[in-house]
């Protein structure tokens, strides 16, 4: 029998993969960024060869017009590694405090607790791990768990739910024995936690146009989901987020992917991090006014905050202090008070004024420098990149958020993502003298001299 030569694949018109990439973000809200346009790029290889299509460009009208087409696509793209309990004082923000209120709000009504973009099912049943672990103190908790995903092959992991080691690195010892039994992959959920939990494949991007009848979830968990979407299917997807929420219902986004609150909801901070919580529907009539004698004090003499500050800059907490008593906790004096109680390591006193500090200024950078200070002052190292991250997007010329993040970047063994941290801090330290003496103690020209140092070491490594 004559063997029947497959037709090579022609090399690749300029717009193919272009258009590939707009169906997806049309249907999806997916923006196909540079690291996935290599797998988007090998996915519609592989399709083309299965197809026995012969152009990237026919392949593309056939993905235009063919929704099941395109969707063999998103695993591909919407790929992630991930495990159980990732991001740890997060987890701990919802065993300790997101799910207790919600249980007092709701006096023993059920729960419907919801992962959007649970990925292969750790976020969902690590909801459900949580809750099972809460019944000690809450005999009566009923929770009902939806995880969501796009990635039907995701899904089906998910509901197989088995994992390997790699998976397991955030429970303990016993909560293995726990929660897991032994399964072909290496540990299976245990049959009770996987009766507690549900899996629909949804497109949240079409979802969220759609009516919804009314809200009733309690908490929503939707992380490192937004990151990967437009700009305009983030802000659809958020309004549609918070209207499927209770009133009193959290619903809780990735570290940096948003800090504005969708309509009806109110910035909350929650667990070294914000969250969004939906309001009641009929506003509560507001506290009356304190008596003349509780007013706040008023605006202290103009020189009071500089010498706080001098103060601080020289270890003299105290003196700093004694000049803010006089200063109404707002703008620059809330953030230099969460500075010095940051700076005499009274972390939780620190972590309710930069709460504070976010919920006043959302947008302002030093809130969230703060809160990466934060982190690192509590030993969770690994949860301050995001804050410095967003502090340097919100203002490029902050020069120490660039210095810290770099030093994090190079301890990480990011050496190229170090040396560029580096450069922008040295290249933001001329325009940034003051924020660099209060926040590092090196005046500009002896903070540029040592990213110019750290740089070199950096590039000295890599070479």
């Amino acid at each position: 029998m004559t063997a029947v030569p497959v037709q090579p694949v022609a090399p690749a018109e300029p717009d193919a993969v272009d258009r590939v990439a707009a169906v997806l973000e049309r249907h999806t809200g997916m923006r196909v960024q540079s690291a996935q346009r290599h797998r988007l790029e090998r996915a519609i290889t592989g399709r083309m060869r299965a197809l026995r299509e012969v152009t990237r460009g026919g392949y593309a009208d056939r993905v235009e017009r063919d929704a099941e087409e395109w969707r063999r696509l998103v695993p591909d793209v919407a790929v992630g590694e991930t495990h159980f309990f990732r991001d740890m004082e997060r987890w701990e923000a919802i065993e300790r405090e997101v799910i207790p209120d919600l249980v007092a709000r709701r006096r023993g009504r059920l729960l419907n607790l919801w992962s959007a973009g649970c990925a292969t099912g750790q976020e969902a049943y690590g909801l459900a791990m949580v809750c099972e672990r809460l019944r000690d103190r809450y005999p009566g908790l009923k929770v009902d768990v939806l995880g969501s995903d796009i990635n039907r092959t995701a899904l089906e992991t998910a509901r197989r739910a088995e994992y390997p080691e790699s998976a397991m690195r955030g429970l303990k010892s016993a909560e293995r024995l726990r929660f897991f039994e032994g399964g072909p992959a290496g540990y299976r959920v245990r049959a009770a936690l996987r009766g507690q939990v549900r899996f629909e494949e949804l497109n949240l991007l079409a979802w969220s146009g759609r009516p919804h009848p009314g809200r009733g979830y309690d908490l929503i968990l939707c992380q490192r989901v937004l990151i990967y979407l437009s700009p305009m299917a983030t802000e659809r997807i958020l309004a549609a987020l918070a209207e499927a929420l209770e009133p009193g219902g959290v619903l809780l986004v990735g570290h940096t992917e948003s800090i504005t609150a969708p309509p009806g909801c109110a910035l909350e901070w929650l667990g070294g991090s914000h969250g969004f919580r939906r309001m009641a529907l009929e506003a509560p009539p507001p506290p009356p006014a304190p008596p003349e004698a509780e007013a706040p004090p008023a605006a202290a003499p103009a020189e009071w905050l500089p010498l706080a500050w001098e103060a601080a800059i020289a270890e003299r907490y105290a003196d700093a202090e004694a000049h803010l008593a006089g200063i109404a906790r707002t703008g620059e004096a809330l953030r230099l008070a969460a500075w010095i109680r940051l700076a005499r390591g009274e972390t939780e006193a620190a972590a309710k004024l930069i709460a504070s500090a976010l919920a006043e200024a959302p947008t302002h950078p030093e809130p969230h420098f703060l809160a990466g200070l934060l982190a690192l002052a509590r030993g969770r190292t690994e949860d301050a990149p995001p804050h410095f991250k967003r502090a340097v997007y919100l203002d490029p010329g902050l020069a120490p958020a660039h210095f810290h993040l770099a030093a994090l970047l190079a301890a990480a063994g990011r050496t190229e993502e170090a040396r560029r941290a580096w450069h922008s801090a040295e290249r933001a330290s001329a325009a940034d003298a003051e924020r660099i003496r209060r926040y590092v103690g090196f005046d500009a020209a002896a903070f540029a001299q040592v990213c110019r140092s750290r740089r070199s070491e950096e590039e000295s490594g890599a070479g």
